[in-house]
C-alpha cells in the first residue's frame, strides 16, 4: 500500500519533520541531564497517541464534510468560485479592454517608478 501526501508543497511532511526536530533539538542542546529522554517521551506520545487519534478524526470528518473543493473551484480558483470575483483585481494585466490595460500599466509604472529612479 502506497501512502501519498496530498498537497503541492508537502506541508504535512515538512511541518512534521521540523516539529520533531525542534522537540529533539530542545533535548539535545538542553543543559539539564535527562531532558533528551523527556523529549523522546514527548515525541513518542505525539507519534503513538495523537497522530493516530487526529488522523482518524480527520478521516471521519472528511467523510462528513469533504475538505477538497469540487473540480470547478479548482479550475477557476476559489476567489471566483466562492466570492464571484478576483481577490486582487488590480493585478489582472491580460485584458481585452485597452483602457483597463492602460490603467493597470500606469499604476504599475507609478508603483515601480521610485525603484527605477534609485537604480538609475
Amino acid at each position: 500500500m502506497k501512502e501519498v501526501v496530498k498537497g503541492r508543497s508537502a506541508a504535512i511532511s515538512a511541518h512534521l519533520l521540523s516539529g520533531l526536530w525542534g522537540l529533539a533539538a530542545a533535548g539535545i542542546f538542553a543543559p539539564q541531564h535527562g531532558q533528551f529522554l523527556a523529549q523522546l517521551v514527548g515525541i513518542a506520545t505525539l507519534l503513538g497517541v495523537f497522530l493516530p487519534t487526529l488522523s482518524f478524526a480527520f478521516l471521519a470528518l472528511n467523510r462528513l464534510v469533504p475538505f477538497r473543493v469540487d473540480a470547478d473551484g479548482e479550475r477557476i480558483g476559489m476567489d471566483l468560485h466562492e466570492l464571484g470575483g478576483g481577490a486582487y483585481p488590480e493585478f489582472v494585466i491580460h485584458r481585452d479592454d485597452p483602457i483597463a490595460n492602460a490603467r493597470v500599466n500606469a499604476s504599475a509604472w507609478l508603483y515601480f517608478a521610485p525603484i527605477r529612479r534609485i537604480r538609475a
